[in-house]
């Protein structure tokens, strides 16, 4: 039996809304290497994640999913290929503090995603992705254009 994590060992769907609603950069100047924070009454948690601090893990009637039940409205034309990574994102316009930053998309659901990818020579990645009939071409991006948000 594999231990869990911290991370899949948090299932409160009120505390996952609490904790992610009140994400944000880590501008306090102190413990510099944790690039995000979520305030908590007294406390702070300082966060350093993998790639990005918000992952989409699922798409449900048009909105994509994170911390259970937080949703963006997924955007066919707006899904970014990072050339440096080759993962998905997809940005997140409604979140108070994050907004614009370009989140990933989960490996589980990107699978799903790129089952409608055709190819497109019309754009820079050479990747159209089919979305109710409709191709949209899949944006390029590199790290340091996604860290510094959508353009």
């Amino acid at each position: 039996m594999l231990p869990k994590n911290i991370a899949t060992s948090l299932k409160s769907e009120k505390f996952l809304k609490f904790f992610f609603t009140r994400l944000q950069k880590n501008n306090m100047g102190i413990f510099t290497e944790y690039e995000y924070i979520s305030p908590c009454g007294n406390e702070m948690n300082f966060i350093r994640p993998a790639d990005t601090p918000i992952c989409f893990n699922e798409l449900r009637d048009g909105e994509l999913v994170y911390a259970q039940t937080m949703t963006q409205r997924f955007e066919p034309d707006m899904l970014h290929f990072c050339t440096d990574t080759e993962r998905l994102y997809h940005p997140l316009f409604n979140h108070k503090r994050l907004r614009d930053n370009l989140c990933l998309i989960s490996s589980h659901l990107a699978i799903k995603l790129s089952a409608t990818f055709v190819p497109l020579e019309s754009c820079h990645s050479g990747i159209g992705y089919d979305y109710n009939g409709t191709t949209f071409p899949v944006l390029t991006t590199s790290v340091a254009e996604r860290t510094q948000g959508c353009p």
